[in-house]
C-alpha cells in the first residue's frame, strides 16, 4: 500500500469515525477518545474500554435489583491472578443514557464521577447550548470536578473539536470563551462557543442557598451528594425546572435518613425512596476495582487505618453496611450490625378507634402511629415506658410495650401529640396488653401532664390504676415517690442509657425495630450538652422510650437475675415469697395491697 493510499485509508477511517460521532451520536465512542491522569498516582488512565456494547455475562445486576457486579468480581485482585477489567463503567454509560433520574451509592476511587463528567463533555459537543451544573459541598471541590471536566475535553483529538457541524452543515471549531488561553477554569467555569452561535456552560456549583434554583439544564452532577448540607433545597429548587434533564447523584454513604420524619440524611432518604421519587439506584461495591478483593480489603493500609464506621461507609461490601453505622456512634459497632440483620417489621400498624366516651379499641390502619409486632397474650405481664413532647416541636411522643416474660418489644408507639390526646392512646393501649403497668417519664413538664390525665381520667375514662412510682433504689430505705411518673435526672438519664447500651452490647434482646435501629446508630458521643444523645438532626425518642421499657423488666421481668422486688402495691404477685427487706407493714397495709 502507497503512501497516499495509507493517507486515503486513514481519512476515510477519520470520516467514519466523524459521522459515528456527530450522525450517530455515539457517546461511549466519543468518550474512548478521552484520556484523563489519576491525581492520586499520577499514571494515565483512558475510556476506550467503553467502546463497545457489553457482551452478555460480563455485567448484570443483582436479584436485589441494585448491586452492580462484573464478570469475576467476587475472585482474586488481578495482580494475584484474576480476570477483573474496567468494562462495567459502560453499564453506568447506557444506565446514564436510558435513565434520566439516577442515585448512585459506590465506593471510593472507583471511578463513578470520572465516567459521569466523560459522559457530560459528551453532551457539551452533541448538545451545544446547554448547561450543566456540577455541584459539591465546597467550592475548591466543585472547582476542582470542573477542573476534571476541562481535561477530559482537552484530551480531546483536533480532528474532533476543530469539526463540529454547524449551520448549513458546515464544519468548523469549537471557541473557548471561558476560561482564558492558558488558564484553568475557576469559580465562573467553562463556557465553549460553536460554529453556529450556540453555547455550552459548564457551571461549578455549592450548597449555598440559591444555588442552581431556577437553572435549565441539561445535566445536573451532585457529586458525594450524601455530604452536601442542603441537598434537600437543592433538589427542591433544580427538579421543577429540570424536567426531562438528567439529574444524578454520586456519593459514599454518610449517615442515614429518619423514616418517619425524613430528618438527617437526604441521600439516604432519596436511596431508601428512589422507587416513590422516581430515581433509579446502583449500588456500585468496592471490589468492582479490578485491583481489589478480600485479601485486599484486609490488609490494605487506607482500609485498615480507618476506623470500623468509615471502612464500611467508604467501602462498603453492601449497601446496608454502607448505611449501618455513624461517626462517634454511642452503640457498640459489632452489635449494631448484628441487630440491622435483626431488625423484624411489625404484624401491622394500628391506631386508637374511639367508639365512645368510655369504649375505644385498636384497630389496623395502614399508616397508624401505633406498630404491634406481638398481640397481647391471656396471663402475660406487660409493660409500657412513656416519653412524653409537647406535639408542636420536632419531638414526638414515644412508647415502647414490653414483654415482662420474653423481653420483647410488643409494641412501638410514635406520635406528635398532645399530654391530653398522648394520655388517652396510653390508656387504651395499656388496657389492651391486659392492665399494662404504665412508666411516663416526668423531666420537663410534658410527662407530669400525661400522668395528671392517666391518674385522673377524664373524656368518660377511669382513673388508670397501675402507674410506675419510682422508687430511690441509691437511697438505703429505697423510699417510693409520691407522685407516679419516672424523673429524667442526669443520675437517672445515665442509668437508663448504660441499661440500654449493655442489652445491646450483650445481644439480649429478641430483635429491636428498624425506627430503634435508626436512632441508635444515630446515637453518639457529644461534645456538648448532655452525652451521650442524638446526632444534631436526629432524634432519641425512641431510644429513651426502649430503655425506659427495659428498665421496667429490670424491676419486674420474669427472668431477672437482680433482686429487684416490685412494689407492695402491685396487683401483680411479688417475685420472691419472703417479705423484702425494709419493707414497712405500717406504711402499705394489705388492704392497699389488694
Amino acid at each position: 500500500m502507497t503512501r497516499a493510499q495509507q493517507l486515503r485509508r486513514a481519512l476515510l477511517e477519520r470520516e467514519r469515525d466523524w459521522r459515528r460521532i456527530f450522525v450517530d451520536r455515539d457517546i461511549p465512542f466519543l468518550m474512548s477518545l478521552m484520556v484523563a491522569v489519576d491525581s492520586r498516582t499520577g499514571d494515565t488512565f483512558t475510556f476506550e474500554h467503553l467502546r463497545e456494547p457489553l457482551e452478555p455475562g460480563e455485567v448484570w445486576v443483582d436479584d436485589d435489583g441494585y448491586t452492580l457486579r462484573c464478570a469475576g468480581w467476587d475472585g482474586p485482585a488481578n495482580d494475584r491472578g484474576g480476570k477483573k477489567n474496567w468494562r462495567w463503567q459502560r453499564y453506568i454509560v447506557d444506565r446514564r443514557i436510558a435513565r434520566n433520574r439516577r442515585i448512585d451509592l459506590k465506593g471510593r476511587q472507583i471511578g463513578d464521577t470520572w465516567v459521569n463528567l466523560g459522559y457530560d463533555v459528551a453532551c457539551a459537543i452533541l448538545m451545544p447550548g446547554s448547561t450543566s451544573l456540577l455541584f459539591r459541598q465546597r467550592e475548591d471541590e466543585a472547582i476542582d470536578n470542573a477542573r476534571r471536566w476541562w481535561t477530559l475535553y482537552q484530551s480531546l483529538p483536533r480532528w474532533v473539536v476543530d469539526n463540529v457541524p454547524g449551520k448549513s452543515g458546515r464544519r468548523g471549531p469549537i471557541v473557548i470563551s471561558k476560561p482564558s488561553r492558558g488558564d484553568r477554569p475557576g469559580r465562573d467555569g467553562i463556557t465553549l462557543r460553536f460554529p453556529d452561535g450556540r453555547f455550552s456552560d459548564v457551571v461549578p456549583q455549592t450548597s449555598a442557598a440559591g444555588s442552581g434554583h431556577g437553572s435549565s439544564t441539561r445535566d445536573i452532577l451532585l457529586d458525594e451528594a450524601a455530604h452536601i448540607e442542603a441537598l434537600e433545597e437543592i433538589r427542591a429548587g433544580v427538579e421543577p425546572s429540570a424536567g426531562e434533564a438528567s439529574i444524578g447523584l454520586i456519593s459514599t454513604a454518610n449517615g442515614r435518613h429518619n423514616a418517619e420524619t425524613g430528618d438527617g440524611n437526604h441521600f439516604h432518604w432519596v436511596w431508601s425512596n428512589a422507587e416513590d421519587s422516581g430515581y433509579d439506584r446502583l449500588f456500585l461495591p468496592y471490589n468492582l476495582h479490578p485491583d481489589r478483593d478480600d485479601y485486599w480489603y484486609e490488609n490494605a493500609p487506607e482500609i485498615r487505618s480507618l476506623p470500623r464506621h468509615r471502612q464500611m461507609e467508604q467501602f462498603p461490601r453492601n449497601a446496608k453496611e454502607a448505611f449501618a453505622l455513624s461517626d462517634r456512634t454511642f452503640f457498640d459497632e459489632e452489635a449494631l450490625l448484628y441487630y440491622a440483620e435483626h431488625c423484624q417489621p411489625p404484624l401491622y400498624r394500628a391506631v386508637v378507634r374511639f367508639d365512645a366516651a368510655w369504649q375505644a379499641s385498636i384497630v389496623r390502619k395502614r399508616d397508624g402511629f401505633m406498630r404491634v409486632y406481638r398481640e397481647p397474650v391471656d396471663g402475660r405481664d406487660y409493660a409500657i415506658a412513656a416519653d412524653p413532647a409537647s406535639g408542636h416541636g420536632r419531638d414526638s411522643s414515644a412508647a415502647y410495650v414490653i414483654d415482662l416474660e420474653t423481653c420483647e418489644f410488643v409494641a412501638e408507639y410514635k406520635r406528635k401529640v398532645g399530654e391530653k390526646q398522648f394520655a388517652a392512646d396510653l390508656y387504651w393501649l395499656g388496657k389492651w396488653y391486659g392492665g399494662a403497668r404504665i412508666a411516663v417519664e416526668t423531666q420537663g413538664g410534658h410527662g407530669t401532664a400525661t400522668v395528671l390525665a392517666l391518674k385522673d381520667g377524664g373524656d368518660g375514662r377511669t382513673p388508670y390504676t397501675n402507674l410506675y412510682y419510682h422508687r430511690r433504689e441509691q437511697s438505703r430505705k429505697r423510699p417510693d415517690a409520691q407522685d407516679p411518673g419516672y424523673p429524667m435526672d442526669p443520675k437517672n438519664r445515665a442509668q437508663l442509657v448504660n441499661l440500654i447500651e449493655w442489652h445491646v452490647r450483650e445481644k439480649s434482646l429478641p430483635f429491636v425495630t428498624d425506627e430503634l435501629h435508626h436512632e441508635m446508630t444515630e446515637f453518639i458521643e457529644a461534645d456538648s450538652g448532655p452525652s451521650p444523645r442524638a446526632r444534631d438532626g436526629s432524634h432519641d425518642d425512641m431510644v429513651f422510650a426502649a430503655a425506659g421499657a427495659l428498665e421496667m423488666f429490670r424491676r419486674y421481668g420474669a427472668t431477672l437475675t437482680r433482686a429487684v422486688r416490685r412494689r407492695p402495691n402491685d396487683s401483680a404477685p411479688p417475685r420472691e415469697k419472703q417479705t423484702p427487706k425494709g419493707f414497712n407493714e405500717a406504711r402499705y397495709p394489705k388492704s392497699t395491697r389488694s
